[in-house]
């Protein structure tokens, strides 16, 4: 890429309030990474200048592909469970910030404070917890890297909130320990409103 490409990328960047959490050394090194894997696991990505939010298929070549490396706002990686903690490791090596997602974990290139798990979990805790009995209900971040998530609870109602795939949040209530099944949504205030119904007593099929 031209570095006046480049330079039109960083300015759009900034007027979107963007924050950059990667650079090009950092992203060969963990697509190389990656492509080291005697499986490499498939992608997607999310450009800064893409149309509508739009998405990448998934994709498992890392070495051409996932480029120009300026213009990522995000790439997610598919990964089984067990291939969560090599996931993480790799990406704390080269210094990428990552968060869970519903297909694995997504590493952050660009993004605004609110993008960012402590930021989006802090906003979800305060939303939900406004809707709540404070003398019942509880909250607390669980978790770490790439596994973290919200739980809150109320009057033996819990609920898991956390970051899903392409900008969608998702929920997991329960009953006790009894997870019942993740709901995903669209959007940030659309979960947090059926996970504070979820905690102040609506049906499962309500939700």
């Amino acid at each position: 890429m031209q570095n006046d490409d480049s330079a039109r990328i960083r300015k759009i960047a900034t007027e979107r309030g963007l924050a950059s959490y990667m650079n090009d050394t950092k992203w060969r090194e963990l697509c190389a990474g990656f492509q080291n894997w005697p499986q490499p696991p498939r992608y997607r990505v999310q450009d800064l200048l893409a149309v509508d939010h739009y998405v990448s298929d998934w994709d498992r070549e890392w070495y051409y592909h996932p480029r120009p490396y300026v213009s990522i706002r995000w790439l997610e990686v598919e990964l089984a469970p067990e291939q969560i903690a090599a996931a993480v490791a790799l990406c704390k090596e080269v210094g990428a910030q990552t968060e869970a997602t519903a297909a694995g974990i997504r590493i952050w290139g660009w993004a605004a404070s609110a993008d960012r798990p402590p930021s989006k979990y802090r906003a979800a805790q305060e939303q939900i917890m406004a809707r709540l009995d404070p003398n019942a209900a509880s909250a607390r971040l669980t978790g770490t890297e790439a596994s973290q998530f919200l739980l809150v609870e109320q009057r033996g109602r819990g609920v898991e909130f956390y970051g899903g795939a392409a900008d969608s949040f998702v929920i997991d209530p329960a009953i006790g320990d009894e997870l019942q099944g993740e709901r995903t949504y669209p959007s940030f205030d659309l979960a947090v409103d059926a996970a504070a119904r979820w905690l102040n007593g609506c049906a499962l099929e309500e939700l």
